[in-house]
């Protein structure tokens, strides 16, 4: 019970902390593309825990107790009163289908890997954006600006440029990766969607995890390997640094538009070049090298885009409001 209680005040903690944090933005946009960033960053400090797991664990095993522990790390957080107003919510047909989705797009990912090079998966994945991009014009009815675009196709370009795919061994499991994406386009839309009509962050997040947690219970009596002491702390910090990179995603959702957010999905490669390197020694090449500067170039470019815009719309709303009123 005491631990419940501390998690709860955690959580209220870090929502404060968010609270406080906000003025120092220039915009709820800016505050969502910022949140967007840590989340990414977050991104690959899990995906670097994991893959040491991956030596002596099975995938699908990782990616359970992943969700395993992002559920009870939520459900700590939130604490019992949350969670009863979360299960008692309006949406949870979409809230279910964003968890199907996360089900789905884990499963497609592994069986990707296993039937794919490497290489092929990373350069269909760096589609997603782009993808999810074109999803949130058409039906959250975006508009995506020029300098979005230019992120979003500049950073592909060099990205995929530097992994110089070839796609020779593709076959029918090429859509397995094709289909990955369209699932986290619709995961993406959906909680934009609930977010924008008023369903709060903490419901998205505990909804996202059940079915992943219920479904791969299913296939663990198969991939199942006892864990020692220090296993179980990578594997717990795995999922909880799974939880806070989708709070923050999520609350990044709830502060901008999805295609305000996307183009900066692609600032990973540097994230995973440093991590790799520090903890597998794997020096990235000169292309990787190359794109990795493109990359944050037009990064940085479309944030002071974003940036400018933003400032412009504030000051004519504000010399707006202090016009004189015309009396008729």
């Amino acid at each position: 019970m005491l631990f419940v209680l501390l998690s709860n005040n955690r959580f209220h903690a870090i929502t404060k902390a968010m609270r406080l944090l906000a003025p120092l933005f220039a915009s709820d946009k800016i505050a969502g593309i910022t949140l967007f960033c840590v989340g990414v960053f977050l991104s690959a400090c899990m995906d670097t825990t994991a893959k040491l797991l991956t030596i002596d664990f099975h995938v699908v095993q990782i990616i359970w107790l992943r969700f395993f522990v992002y559920f009870i790390c939520a459900a700590l957080f939130l604490g019992p009163a949350k969670i009863k107003t979360a299960l008692k919510t309006r949406g949870k047909k979409s809230l279910f289908i964003i968890s199907a989705m996360q089900t789905c797009l884990a499963l497609l990912f592994v069986a990707s890997f296993a039937k794919l090079p490497l290489l092929e998966v990373q350069t269909v994945a760096m589609a997603g954006p782009i993808v999810t991009t074109i999803a949130a014009s058409i039906f959250l009815k975006e508009h995506v600006s020029w300098y979005r675009w230019l992120g979003l196709l500049g950073c592909f370009g060099a990205i995929t440029l530097s992994l110089q795919p070839h796609f020779e061994s593709a076959n029918f499991y090429i859509f397995l990766p094709v289909l990955a994406i369209f699932c986290a386009a619709i995961t993406d839309i959906l909680k934009r969607h609930l977010l924008v009509n008023q369903i709060k962050t903490e419901t998205v997040l505990i909804y996202t995890a059940i079915i992943p947690v219920l479904v791969l219970a299913f296939l663990m009596p198969r991939f199942w390997e006892s864990p020692n002491l220090i296993e179980a702390g990578l594997f717990f910090l795995v999922g909880f640094i799974c939880a806070i990179r989708d709070y923050t995603k999520i609350c990044a959702l709830d502060k901008a538009e999805v295609s305000a957010l996307k183009p900066f999905s692609y600032t990973m490669v540097f994230w995973a070049a440093l991590f790799g390197l520090v903890a597998f020694g794997d020096k990235p090449t000169i292309e990787t090298l190359i794109a990795i500067v493109a990359v944050l170039t037009i990064s940085y470019f479309v944030f002071n885009r974003e940036r400018a815009h933003t400032k412009k719309k504030t000051l004519k709303k504000k010399a707006s409001n202090e016009a004189p009123s015309q009396t008729p």
